[in-house]
């Protein structure tokens, strides 16, 4: 959570829920979407402090917090050392498995190892504890969240600010000059932009950029500070 830019979201309309992920369980899919209001005026009543009111996405319902306040604010409700009884429901919150090169090449099956863009714990041990117990695994693992990094040195400090997320404004390129993704199919969140560059030559993409869409607006900046002549998924 620290590592994040710390905004809880859910979708305005159920139905673009569903659209952009079809493959999840429905059930569950409204669950979440249907008590996220409820959980987060429960996070502001914890005191978690609130940097944004608005995600700043007409497509989304959600609240920007400052992640280290909402991580005070949750302090002394996390128990390390707590034993499953094994009668009783559980839900495991363990931030996937992108630590876990092991599990990325076998799941995501990247064309090159990727580059960390997460916690270095996030190793899939909540998911083998539930598979050992009986669980069975979801057909979208393949899928995953991340974002093009530049291909230069980087630190968790910068895993928010220097992502690329303009692949909308730009054509973008593999190592063998293949357009593999057109502007019209780049999604809102640029997840499938990551996803696809993942799976070509070295998992590198090259995004080139007229003018117009160098000075196109990205959270607070343009495009052009932004600007990397490679980026990297991670």
């Amino acid at each position: 959570m620290l590592l994040s830019s710390c905004v809880p979201w859910r979708h305005r309309v159920f139905a673009d829920f569903r659209a952009e992920c079809p493959g999840g369980d429905e059930r569950l899919q409204r669950l979440v979407w249907e008590r996220f209001d409820d959980a987060l005026e429960w996070l502001v009543a914890r005191g978690a402090p609130v940097v944004w009111e608005e995600t700043g996405n007409p497509r989304t319902v959600g609240k920007r917090f400052d992640p280290r306040g909402l991580v005070e604010a949750l302090r002394g409700d996390v128990d390390l050392q707590a034993e499953w009884a094994g009668d009783v429901p559980l839900i495991l919150c363990t931030g996937g498995f992108a630590a876990s090169a092991e599990l990325v090449t076998r799941f995501v099956e990247p064309a090159a190892p990727l580059r960390l863009r997460a916690n270095p714990w996030s190793t899939g041990d909540g998911m083998r504890f539930a598979l050992e117990q009986g669980g069975s695994l979801s057909p979208g693992m393949s899928e995953f969240y991340g974002r093009n990094m530049p291909d230069a040195p980087w630190d968790e400090t910068q895993l928010v600010s220097i992502s690329q997320l303009y692949g909308r404004y730009a054509r973008i390129f593999d190592e063998d000059g293949v357009e593999f993704l057109s502007r019209d199919d780049v999604s809102w969140s640029e997840t499938n932009v990551v996803q696809a560059t993942a799976r070509r030559r070295n998992a590198k993409a090259y995004y080139v950029l007229d003018e117009e869409g160098l000075q196109r607006p990205v959270r607070e900046r343009t495009v052009a500070p932004h600007g990397r002549d490679v980026a990297q998924a991670g």
